[in-house]
């Protein structure tokens, strides 16, 4: 706690341009099976919208099958295991879900799934393996300098000790790129613990009991889970005291207030994770005073902070079309 406030009083004081870029690991390998192309002649088809929504059905209802599925798939080189099971999985789900109020709107883009997924084409196979590209870290920083209009050439770039990160900075046309260690670079290791600490708030909402819907060990019997409940973030998140409200509040000028640019922060299409770590900085910014943050229950922040991620995500789905 006391790390993370002298970390955000300095970041607040020197107000340096901070770019986030979050990608997820799913959507990277559903990019690798997919080949949306074939899908876009659809009339109304968006291809944010399919890596977005299957991203999301995978992360949220997979079970060991459709894992086992995707496995035996990369062994025997018959991507159509892979493409049954998932096929399989939305039916399932469909068919679990519906007449759920709160499942509504899942209800009707899952059925809409289910028919791209039938149709999409699977050229290049699954693999065992992917490796990780670096170069959407530095296509993000691209397009955020050029947005502030500074040309990446009058840039000289300073990155941790990585060489797949240094052979992909060195594609871009910076004016320089070094690797530092970050126990000598100050500028590296600030860039380290903050990166730590936007990735550890991202995965601990996103993993949060109380909002995470329930396990699916067989999809057959996901009608057993409780998917009536309204999934709402623990009230533990709003059990603040004044030094934890004023660290949020420096959090929210450090990576909202003054990082206005539109590439501030990157994702793909899968953006949950960002959207729900931002959302609660604003929230609690929202509250000038401690004093009138205490005014409401825990749980009655959770159901407002609720609202405002639904309110994001509306925001966000209109962007799709």
């Amino acid at each position: 706690m006391a790390y993370y406030r002298d970390l955000f009083t300095v970041l607040d004081h020197l107000s340096p341009i901070i770019h986030v870029n979050a990608v997820s690991k799913i959507e990277y390998l559903v990019r690798h099976i997919f080949d949306v192309q074939s899908i876009l002649f659809l009339p109304g088809v968006s291809s944010k919208a399919f890596y977005y929504s299957i991203t999301k059905f995978i992360l949220t209802y997979h079970s060991p099958a459709l894992i086992q599925a995707l496995y035996e798939s990369a062994e025997t080189a018959d991507h159509e295991l892979f493409r049954n099971e998932l096929i399989n999985h939305l039916e399932e789900v469909i068919y679990a879900i519906g007449g759920i109020p709160r499942k509504q709107r899942e209800y009707d883009a899952l059925h809409q799934l289910h028919m791209l997924v039938s149709l999409v084409r699977i050229d290049s196979g699954i693999s065992t393996k992917y490796d990780f590209v670096y170069y959407q870290n530095f296509d993000g920083l691209n397009r955020l300098l050029g947005e502030l209009k500074i040309s990446p050439s009058r840039v000289n770039l300073v990155i941790d000790r990585e060489n797949e990160t240094f052979l992909a900075a060195q594609k871009f046309a910076f004016k320089s790129v070094r690797q530092a260690n970050s126990a000598n670079s100050i500028h590296v290791r600030l860039a380290d613990h903050l990166c730590g600490f936007v990735g550890r708030m991202m995965h601990a909402l996103m993993e949060d009991k109380s909002i995470k819907e329930d396990p699916v060990s067989e999809i057959e019997r996901l009608g057993e889970n409780d998917l009536v409940r309204k999934r709402l973030l623990s009230s533990d998140w709003f059990k603040l005291k004044p030094e934890h409200f004023e660290l949020y509040q420096m959090a929210y000028r450090v990576l909202v207030h003054k990082q206005q640019s539109y590439w501030a922060t990157m994702t793909w299409s899968y953006f949950d994770q960002v959207l729900v770590f931002y959302t609660l900085l604003r929230y609690i910014a929202s509250y000038y005073r401690y004093e009138d943050f205490i005014k409401y229950h825990p749980e009655l922040h959770a159901e407002y902070y609720n609202s405002a991620c639904c309110q994001e995500l509306d925001r966000a789905y209109e962007l799709f079309n």
